[in-house]
């Protein structure tokens, strides 16, 4: 059995405030971009916050509007790029890619519930499809 008591303790960023359950900031895609959090943070910051969600395909490149949300982050809080697409290669490459950078983990969208996204077999469509089949 898997206590949350230690997964919170070995994983997940230490609490601003003890005793505390941990707080996190939802991603809003052209909402949650570096002047948001930094308006957030200013009035009091959660435990974490994640990015607005790199859109991944085979040509893509990390968003520099989004990646300055990572790189230009003075929050001193942890954050957690986020990730939507519908290969699995190329969330693999995107994640390596975001590696090298200072964030405290990937969130692989999986959920969002836009219209024009679930119809492109971006994210939970993309699970049902594809992630059956294949192999990390």
């Amino acid at each position: 059995m898997i206590h949350m008591d230690r997964i919170t303790k070995d994983c997940l960023p230490t609490p601003i405030q003890p005793g505390l359950a941990l707080t996190a900031l939802a991603p809003m895609q052209d909402v949650t971009d570096l002047p948001f959090m930094r308006a957030i943070a200013h009035y009091g910051s959660p435990d974490y916050f994640f990015t607005e969600y790199f859109r991944v395909y085979p040509d893509s490149r990390l968003d520099k509007h989004i990646l300055r949300s990572i790189t230009e982050n003075e929050t001193g809080r942890p954050i957690f790029a986020q990730l939507i697409g519908e290969s699995v290669p190329d969330l693999v490459r995107a994640a390596k890619e975001l590696s090298q950078y200072d964030i405290a983990g990937v969130d692989l969208n999986m959920g969002c519930p836009a219209p024009r996204i679930y119809r492109k077999t971006w994210g939970v469509a993309c699970s049902a499809i594809r992630l059956k089949s294949t192999a990390f």
